[in-house]
């Protein structure tokens, strides 16, 4: 009993000394909070899937190319290129948290508000993940596994004083972890990537 009491103690402290926080549970919650932590500059690793905005990014790439009316021999390219060479893929990953801090902290002013937009939703997640003609067949392949993975994503817009941004969050119980941050219109739904002249 006595050593259970021990652990016990040991763990509060340990918990204490890290400066360790829950995340707020609820998807909106975890969205303002995300905000907040931008804003100030305390954007960690752990409000973010890294490994997943990395295939995003790679199936964005492949979408903006398919748009644009690259050919199949060179989408083949495009899908085979690798991520940016001049990070290591933890380096790229802190630049662009840093990144998303400072947009977050230039382009929203005030109070803020979240709300789910599930029309929204489905319309990112179709944006990033939808079959792309001539694409190789490994990168149809993982289209489909991606939009899997996004299968349980929450939009959130959050709207504050000045600017609003649109957050895509995955579930990572028993919180969640933002995979896409992208300016909107304050006054409507964010719509499909657009088309590369």
């Amino acid at each position: 009993m006595a050593t259970c009491r021990l652990a016990i103690a040991f763990l509060l402290v340990a918990a204490s000394l890290c400066g360790c926080k829950r995340h707020p549970q609820a998807p909106g919650g975890f969205a303002l909070a995300f905000v907040e932590a931008g804003r100030s500059g305390a954007l960690g690793a752990d409000w973010v899937d890294d490994a997943l905005i990395e295939r995003m990014r790679r199936a964005e790439r492949l979408e903006l190319a398919a748009h644009a009316g690259v050919p199949a021999d060179a989408l083949v390219k495009v899908w085979a290129r690798p991520a940016d060479a001049a990070f290591a893929q933890q380096a790229r990953a802190d630049k662009q948290r840093e990144r998303a801090a400072a947009g977050l902290a230039r382009s929203l002013q005030g109070e803020c508000q979240a709300v789910l937009d599930e029309e929204g939703r489905a319309k990112r997640v179709a944006a990033i993940t939808s079959a792309v003609e001539n694409a190789p067949a490994e990168a149809s392949a993982e289209l489909t596994a991606l939009a899997a993975a996004l299968g349980t994503a929450q939009l959130a817009r959050v709207q504050c004083t000045h600017g609003a941004v649109g957050l895509l969050l995955v579930p990572h119980p028993p919180d969640w972890r933002v995979v896409d941050v992208f300016a909107m219109s304050e006054n409507r739904s964010p719509v499909p990537l657009p088309s590369v002249k």
